[in-house]
């Protein structure tokens, strides 16, 4: 797959070179740092719920992108196999964008998720 390019608003820029030259480091070693600690470690942890809680509080324009996370949440969780149930509905909202409501159960706990 081909690496794929992005622009960053003015205040993300501004504030990685900010941070950057405060610890001494490129733009591009504070930010790959950065990612590295605080989006690939915690995504990538299937019990740090991380990903699911930060994926279920966008606001998707169709059903079917939302539906796309939610199959996602299920793979996820079967992935994981720690007994957890879990429990997600689409929900359409006055604006006619859709949202994901969600949440684990086990043991008569729940925890939620968004």
């Amino acid at each position: 797959m081909k690496p794929h390019s992005f622009r960053l608003t003015k205040k993300n820029r501004a504030t990685i070179f900010e941070y950057a030259e405060l610890v001494d480091r490129t733009p591009n070693q504070f930010l790959n740092r950065f990612l590295a600690d605080f989006l690939i470690g915690p995504f990538n942890d299937p019990m740090a719920g991380t990903r699911e809680s930060y994926l279920c509080h966008f606001s998707f324009k169709t059903r079917t992108d939302a539906q796309r996370v939610v199959s996602w949440l299920h793979q996820s969780e079967k992935a994981v196999g720690d007994g957890w149930n879990l429990e997600a509905e689409i929900i359409e909202t006055p604006k006619g964008s859709f949202r994901i409501d969600a949440a684990l159960f086990k043991n008569g706990q729940m925890y939620r998720i968004n």
